[in-house]
């Protein structure tokens, strides 16, 4: 079942005065039915507003089935004046990542001179900016688990490298949550003065 941390909140949520929820990834252990289910039944179908997931390596682990049920896994939508992009750092396949990378070329191309968006805000679950800034290494050493980021380098990389082209013309913030846990870190927040994006990452270790 999901933590007990948030279902006991569910009620504190509903009254809060939002119009969406952003979950960082790792929803549940594994992705099978009653894991997904329980996760769906206990906390998703009780929150009175929509809810959109940075998928992590749990919530993938049955990709099929994730997809089956939640959709697709790198979107973006704007809504008023700020540009939403979630990508996924769970891709092994390098086909795969290369194509969520022309999907994120297309759409920061769209948006670099569309005046009427101010703020753009970037979701993955993985911290993989924390291991290609070298002033942020530390936090990279707190990561719940380096498993997998090897294989994110380049994607990173190229996030970074893109969304530089609009982070001095817009308000840009890449939000992970790929912590939490006892021997991780529990929050960061840091805006970085060289690229000028806001680099934010929490997680419920429970």
């Amino acid at each position: 079942f999901p933590s007990s941390s948030i279902t006991a909140n569910i009620d504190y949520l509903n009254s809060l005065d939002i119009s969406f929820l952003v979950s960082l990834g790792d929803n549940y252990r594994k992705a099978d039915n009653i894991n997904m289910r329980n996760f769906i039944n206990a906390f998703a179908m009780k929150i009175d507003y929509p809810i959109f997931i940075a998928v992590g390596n749990h919530d993938v682990s049955d990709r099929v089935r994730y997809n089956n049920i939640f959709g697709k896994t790198y979107y973006d939508f704007t809504y008023g004046s700020e540009l939403f992009i979630f990508l996924d750092t769970e891709f092994d396949d390098t086909k795969k990542i290369d194509e969520q990378i022309n999907f994120l070329i297309n759409v920061i191309n769209k948006i670099r001179l569309k005046d009427d968006i101010k703020n753009v805000f970037i979701f993955t679950h993985k911290l993989i900016w924390a291991q290609i800034i070298k002033d942020y290494e530390i936090v990279f050493l707190n990561v719940n688990s380096k498993r997998g980021y090897e294989k994110q380098y380049k994607f990173g990389k190229l996030i970074y490298d893109e969304i530089n082209k609009i982070s001095h013309e817009k308000n840009v913030f890449w939000i992970s949550g790929d912590i939490g846990v006892s021997w991780s870190l529990p929050l960061f927040y840091d805006k970085d003065e060289e690229s000028n994006v806001t680099f934010i990452a929490n997680g419920l270790g429970d």
